[in-house]
């Protein structure tokens, strides 16, 4: 039963801080206050400071919201590819990538198209533009990358929250002083 309970409570936060909804979320990714212009996804209440650049991320050349075929195209087929129901602000299919070190999850927009929903690195050997990888340092990523827009700790994890280019969102987590991975996302809602 605690197994159950336990994997229920993932999926619950998962969607809701993905949607945004921060009457269900689990606190980790709240919504911006009301009447602010600040996406959704990162707590601002945490840190003040927003970081002075946007940063333009991308992991060996993808970035979010490509299509699968440029995807395949720097990473090649994937050690695994499968689709998944799933409540991502309205039920619908996430295709899942994965391959060693890095996985990939995408949606189809309203044509069909499918595009890079979200990214998550968790090894030192894929390659991040801007330069920082999985194991640097939080004094070596705030050096590269700048003041995060939020910093918070969230069940052993210290988490830097940035904006990519696009005003999607980054999230950094760190465990002693270690990057541990990189998560990029667009909030669909």
């Amino acid at each position: 039963m605690k197994t159950i309970t336990l994997t229920l409570i993932i999926i619950s936060s998962f969607c809701c801080f993905s949607c945004g909804n921060p009457k269900q979320s689990s606190g980790i990714y709240p919504t911006a206050p009301q009447g602010t212009t600040e996406p959704a996804g990162i707590d601002f209440s945490t840190n003040s400071t927003r970081s002075a650049d946007l940063i333009d991320f991308d992991v060996n050349g993808v970035r979010l919201a490509d299509s699968e075929s440029e995807v395949l195209l720097k990473f090649g087929r994937p050690s695994k590819r499968y689709i998944r129901k799933i409540d991502y602000c309205g039920e619908g299919e996430i295709l899942f990538l994965e391959y060693r070190g890095v996985e990939f999850k995408l949606v189809a927009d309203e044509k069909g198209k499918l595009g890079v929903l979200e990214i998550l690195v968790s090894a030192p050997y894929i390659k991040l533009s801007p330069p920082i990888q999985v194991d640097d340092s939080n004094e070596i990523v705030r050096d590269k990358l700048g003041q995060p827009a939020a910093e918070f700790e969230e069940e052993g994890f210290h988490h830097f929250g940035y904006y990519t280019k696009d005003n999607d969102n980054a999230d950094l987590a760190f465990k002693g002083n270690k990057l541990l991975r990189v998560r990029l996302w667009i909030n669909p809602c």
